[in-house]
């Protein structure tokens, strides 16, 4: 505590600066002995200061919301004041009210109490009442934000990320509501909510079986760089070992009395003639992302050495062991299905052995493409083994109709690709890069090619630097007559700007 005649209060309160006799002595600790300015400090590239909340005086009573000072929280938190009070005062009591409801009351410094917010980041609002013995009163309030915007909302609501780039590349920030424009299906929407740089966001990570060993030191050091608050789950052999999906037949927990109930979501989708489980998505993504790191299971060559080590001594070996391969669209059905089940900006990251090395080879493909009728031109033509457009969902391949149902989703797809494997013949390698290319492009996400460990650090960077510097955008719009696909345009006004976003939404059956 800071002392100044007829005033005490901690030293970083912002109400200290109006006390005339601090005043004083901040001009006098300015000048040297002999008058002169001293010389300024460098500047520093510092964090900006918090933004803390202060109560109105009363005859110079106030008490200052110290934590949190972030708009987003979860977990369990610290709720701090900080008294800012008379010297012939004390304080007597504080009482500390979360969502309207008392939770603690606390009569000694410092004046703390630690609340668990629940897993998930939801609105909650903090309230703090303090009352000293000469009867001087004071309050303070914060209202934290939510991922799911819709939580309040009329109406139908559409939530999607959007990176602006210029003409060399770069992401453009600083960039307001007013310089986007939103049409669906021709039709302009109207901008609701608009968030700028890190925001809190839901990541599957579905890593290829195969990869698994080169990915992995990269994805760890790509947890760790990753701006908070992000959720993330990992899908990656032996992962379901490490991530158990809860049992279905056993009911959700009931929310504690000062939690408030999840949002109801809609079913998690399948692809058609599938029959995978849903993946709960309470039980996959977390915000401790150093515990994930440090869980991440080891891949199948650790395995294989394992095992050779305990072929010795079969004791030694553990009773069960997960699955040693699974298939990657198997992997993605999964990830699309637990990011239906939330809420917010969500994003898809696919790590995949996929990228065809080398020039196309010469003479024919072995086996020969497959071959229909063209309308136009009535004779026969090469075609994919999937349509281009997501409707027809029935006669994609896997992988397609597995990104169709992330799509479906509204996460946006980012894929790294690295080497296919040396028995892939190029002609697959190269559809299965169209099939990731388009997924890609249709949901304003981002391709890059990894064909060693440094480029794979710096591709998982330009994922991170995705989240740093996109844009959340959401609109109201009306309920359609029909559902399905309905096509998306996303504009920023500004010369040679790139805009990277969704093409097109989902609205359901």
């Amino acid at each position: 505590m800071l002392s100044v005649p007829g005033l005490s209060g901690p030293a970083r309160c912002p109400l200290l600066r109006h006390a005339t006799i601090l005043s004083i002595l901040l001009a006098l600790a300015a000048f040297g002995p002999a008058g002169a300015a001293a010389p300024p400090e460098p500047a520093r590239p510092t964090e900006p200061p918090p933004r803390f909340v202060q109560s109105a005086e009363d005859r110079g009573f106030a008490i200052v919301l110290t934590s949190p000072t972030e708009p987003w929280v979860n977990g369990r938190r610290t709720i701090r004041i900080e008294a800012i009070i008379p010297r012939d005062d004390t304080v007597e009591q504080v009482d500390f009210f979360v969502d309207r409801k008392l939770a603690f009351v606390d009569n000694d410094e410092p004046y703390v109490h630690t609340f668990d917010f629940g897993a998930e980041i939801r609105r909650h609002t903090i309230e703090v009442k303090a009352l000293t013995k000469e009867g001087r009163r004071a309050r303070v309030s914060l209202v934290t934000r939510s991922v799911d915007l819709t939580e309040s909302a009329r109406g139908r609501i559409v939530t999607f990320t959007a990176m602006v780039r210029d003409a060399a590349g770069r992401p453009v920030d600083r960039l307001n509501v007013s310089d986007f424009s939103v049409t669906e299906a021709g039709s302009p929407q109207p901008i609701v909510h608009f968030l700028q740089g890190p925001n809190p966001g839901s990541m599957a990570v579905v890593v290829d079986p195969s990869v698994w060993d080169e990915a992995r030191a990269g994805l760890e050091h790509f947890l760790a760089a990753l701006p908070p608050p992000q959720a993330v789950a990992l899908f990656a052999p032996p992962g379901a070992a490490t991530f158990p999906a809860a049992a279905p037949d056993q009911p959700e927990p009931a929310p504690a009395a000062d939690e408030k109930a999840p949002p109801a979501a809609a079913p998690a989708r399948s692809s058609p003639g599938t029959d995978v489980p849903v993946v709960r998505a309470a039980t996959p993504f977390t915000y401790d992302l150093a515990a994930l790191a440090a869980s991440m299971p080891r891949g199948p060559a650790a395995e294989e050495e394992e095992e050779d080590a305990t072929q010795e001594n079969p004791e030694a070996r553990p009773a069960s062991r997960a699955p040693r391969s699974a298939d990657r669209s198997d992997l993605l059905r999964q990830a699309a299905a637990a990011l239906g089940a939330r809420r917010g900006p969500r994003l898809l990251l696919v790590v995949v052995a996929a990228a065809p090395l080398g020039d196309e080879p010469f003479g024919p493909q072995w086996p020969p493409p497959e071959t229909t009728k063209s309308p136009a031109a009535g004779k026969e033509a090469a075609v994919p083994a999937h349509p281009a457009q997501p409707e027809d969902a029935e006669t994609l391949d896997p992988l397609a109709a597995a990104l169709d149902e992330a799509r479906r989703s509204g996460a946006a797809v980012h894929v790294i690709a690295l080497p296919a494997p040396p028995g892939v013949p190029w002609h697959v390698a190269k559809e299965t890069q169209r099939t990731l290319l388009a997924a890609v492009e249709a949901s304003g996400g981002h391709y890059n090619e990894a064909l060693d460990a440094a480029s794979l650090q710096s591709a998982l960077a330009t994922v991170s630097q995705t989240l740093r510097h996109q844009y959340v955008v959401t609109y109201a719009g009306e309920a359609p007559a029909q559902g399905g696909w309905k096509p998306l345009k996303v504009e920023a006004a500004g010369r040679d700007l790139v805009v990277e976003a969704p093409r097109s939404v989902y609205l359901g059956d």
